[in-house]
């Protein structure tokens, strides 16, 4: 550069240095603390995104180790469920398909509602592809036992049951289920109490959805106990990658009384909405979730606020506005 000798840029870049090596002396505590945090705040942002994306993929890995449902198709009993399986099975665009029932059964001295938040169900053949949960203790149910529970993992934490305890249910009748989700007082359970062994602890996607928790029995219970018991059938359907769920939707309709392509019990339903401003839960009420009349459900704002209780919709003679 003209007219600066080097002498002259020399003195300029010493003084600069000097003046960083100060700088340095005198905040190099901050500057180290301040990289710190820095440091401390992108870990936590590539942490939580790392998480999220890990949730996510885990959740679809569960739903093809338990081959999952995509639509349920509803019947009026067990045995029309059976029958239409093969003719469900042959609908171009499922993969597979199989009955099962949804129980209204509870451990006793709980006040879980069954299908608002506790998902009782029971395969209604021995050998079922379709909604298999995965077995992280213990074993799977034997098809052929009346007295046997697999039970989810989170729900056994919750009420403290072991492997291998023996856990009494109680059951309701459809009577006491049609009373209770018309906002009547049913009493006290009115279907037979049953003893079961819990063999294993599970992990579904149902897990991820509205209930608390998941009881799994086997065919052998329906076939002792279903007479006495609220049972809603249904066929389980599993979808290819290829399928067009409007079209299988329609032609499971014409077997079926009623079809759901959106609320598949594996799919982690989400049948609650919360109001954040009124602090009130959006429930679903009438009939039950799984119940085949599903356009009868009557749709009403509970007063009491979700954080007040286990669960809004466990009490439906609860007042509502």
């Amino acid at each position: 550069m003209r007219g600066v000798s080097k002498i002259d840029r020399g003195w300029g870049s010493g003084s600069l240095l000097l003046y960083a090596r100060v700088e340095w002396r005198t905040r190099w505590r901050s500057l180290v603390v301040l990289a710190g945090v820095a440091a401390v705040t992108v870990a936590a942002v590539v942490a939580t995104l790392s998480a999220a994306t890990r949730s996510e993929t885990a959740f679809q890995r569960l739903r093809v180790a338990t081959h999952a449902s995509d639509v349920s198709a509803y019947f009026p009993n067990a045995n029309s469920a059976l029958d239409a399986v093969g003719a469900v099975n042959r609908i171009a665009g499922v993969e597979s398909a199989a009955a099962e029932a949804g129980l209204s059964v509870r451990p006793e001295g709980t006040d879980y509602f069954p299908d608002y938040n506790l998902y009782d169900r029971a395969p209604l053949a021995a050998g079922s592809r379709v909604n298999t949960p995965v077995i992280i203790a213990g074993r799977s149910l034997n098809p052929g036992r009346s007295d046997e529970m697999v039970i989810s993992e989170d729900l056994a934490a919750e009420l403290g049951i072991s492997l291998g305890e023996t856990v009494t249910l109680e059951s309701m009748t459809t009577r006491w289920v049609e009373v209770a989700n018309n906002g009547g007082d049913p009493g006290p359970p009115d279907g037979p109490k049953v003893k079961v062994v819990a063999v294993g602890l599970s992990r579904t996607p149902a897990d991820f959805a509205r209930w608390d928790g998941l009881l799994h029995l086997s065919p052998a219970f329906v076939a002792r106990y279903g007479n006495g018991i609220r049972v809603s059938p249904s066929v389980e359907i599993r979808l290819s990658q290829e399928a067009s769920r409007q079209a299988v939707r329609r032609s499971v309709g014409e077997l079926a009384d009623d079809v759901e392509g959106d609320s598949a019990p594996f799919g982690a339903p989400r049948s609650l909405v919360s109001n954040e401003r009124s602090g009130r839960t959006f429930c679903v009420v009438g009939r039950g979730a799984r119940d085949r009349h599903q356009r009868n459900r009557k749709k009403v704002w509970l007063v009491r606020p979700r954080s007040e209780g286990r669960h809004p919709c466990v009490n439906p003679s609860w007042r509502v506005s």
